[in-house]
């Protein structure tokens, strides 16, 4: 699924590999919505978007934005998009399919669900999501210091756990369940631990480790469990994810990693170096 690394690393790598590149055609297999969202009318793509050139891409915090002059094409969620060269086979699947004047091609599949659509520049943003993504304080923005961090902190958000203020509601754009493991790792929190449980020295390198692990997440060219518009996984090697915990125990103490289902989604911990309380 994208969030903040894999958006940053896929508009990087679509700037260097189609920015300039005209449109000649657009489709895909728009009949079958099954878990792929479509904002317009996915009928109507090719007529806006066929003939224009793209001139230039933005990777947000879970949306990619594709500039296609007076047009924004966007990507969300498990959006999976796939460059391939002149002359490479077309895949068999294709829920977006754009082809360029130099025989290039940009195909879009859906992992699990996805989000794919089409705006004009000038729209005004009408989405709740899109505009918590343009407009939210993420982990990359100036602006993300730790009094901001602090400041999130409050009567409401002490009664969540760690997981829980991190990666729900969009306080923190672009932050997932996914990149949530290793923040909670690195800063040595259970995901179920209370925010009201830490102390000042705690919350302080939880901060840390929110920004030290984006970035490097960032630099590496997104996390290993996702792939990259060519194919290949990232280069950021997860430390606990559905690649690590079997394989591997914890890298600090080599203690079992323990899997579990909580808010929606899987957690990995260590429960010797990650405490539920001290």
């Amino acid at each position: 699924m994208i969030e903040l690394p894999e958006a940053r690393t896929i508009a990087r790598d679509l700037r260097e590999t189609i920015v300039g590149k005209t449109i000649v055609s657009v489709g895909g297999n728009f009949t079958d919505h099954k878990f792929t969202f479509y904002g317009g009318d996915p009928d109507e793509f090719d007529g806006l978007l066929s003939g224009k050139q793209v001139t230039g891409a933005i990777g947000r915090s879970f949306y990619i934005e594709v500039e296609i002059e007076d047009q924004i094409l966007l990507f969300r969620d498990g959006a999976a998009i796939r460059y391939f060269a002149a002359g490479q086979k077309r895949p068999d699947k294709s829920k977006l399919l754009l082809e360029f004047d130099d025989g290039s091609f940009l195909n879009v599949t859906t992992l699990m669900y996805c989000f794919i659509g089409v705006m004009a520049r000038d729209a005004v943003i009408d989405n709740m999501y899109y505009a918590l993504d343009v407009n939210g304080i993420g982990a990359c923005d100036a602006r993300f210091t730790l009094e901001y961090f602090q400041s999130l902190i409050n009567d409401a958000t002490l009664k969540l756990s760690t997981k829980a203020f991190i990666a729900t509601e969009q306080r923190i754009p672009g932050i997932g369940n996914g990149v949530t493991q290793d923040i909670l790792f690195n800063a040595g929190l259970h995901p179920k631990r209370k925010m009201s449980t830490l102390s000042a020295d705690q919350v302080e390198g939880f901060y840390d480790a929110v920004v030290s692990t984006i970035q490097q997440m960032i630099e590496l060219g997104g996390r290993d469990t996702e792939r990259t518009i060519f194919g290949t996984p990232g280069g950021y090697q997860t430390i606990l994810s559905s690649k690590t915990y079997r394989k591997q125990g914890c890298p600090n103490c080599r203690s079992e990693i323990v899997k579990q289902q909580y808010l929606g989604g899987s957690v990995y911990f260590c429960p010797n170096c990650q405490p539920l309380s001290e």
